[in-house]
């Protein structure tokens, strides 16, 4: 199944999450706990279309960007911004941000660097119902309705795909 099949089979099973638990996605060995390895990966192939990364104490404005709730957060520049701090020793968190960031660059891609385009429209309600429901990130009380459509597939996605299909979008979406 290519990734794109993957991404629209996942919205459709995320809209099923609520609805019949037995039906939920429980998230793959590597998409819990990634190797050092596969996240190394992902973080080469993400730069070798442009991406740059970036912490908290990367250079003025890093620390002040961190300091609200944010654990990460890109531009439509192809940049991003980890809070590593934030994060302390919790691997499987850090990795989920890396992944949900890395979505809405090629969102950004998408979009021709200018704004965040859903990578699958129209799926806003599904990715809400997974995103917020099954996952329980609470995209309806923190961030704006303008938001929820990107958000909601970030979030989604991030749990969804492994590194490997992350890239994949990225690559898709960003490379030359």
């Amino acid at each position: 199944m290519n990734i794109f099949s993957r991404i629209i089979t996942g919205a459709l099973l995320a809209s099923t999450a609520l609805a019949s638990p037995a039906l939920a996605i429980h998230p793959h060995i590597e998409r819990q706990n990634p190797s050092k390895e596969a996240v190394d990966r992902l973080i080469r192939r993400s730069e070798s279309v442009g991406v740059a990364f970036f912490n908290e104490n990367s250079g003025p404005g890093a620390a002040e960007a961190c300091s609200d709730g944010a654990f990460g957060m890109t531009n439509t520049s192809r940049q991003v911004l980890l809070c590593l701090e934030k994060h302390g020793d919790n691997w499987i968190e850090l990795t989920d941000t890396i992944r949900h960031e890395l979505v809405h660059i090629a969102q950004g891609c998408k979009g021709d660097g200018k704004r965040l385009v859903p990578l699958v429209e129209g799926r806003k309600q599904e990715y809400l119902n997974y995103a917020d429901g099954y996952l329980g990130w609470g995209i309806t009380q923190n961030y704006k309705p303008g938001l929820w459509e990107i958000e909601g597939e970030a979030f989604t996605l991030a749990h969804i795909l492994n590194s490997e299909e992350i890239g994949d979008l990225v690559a898709v979406y960003c490379g030359s």
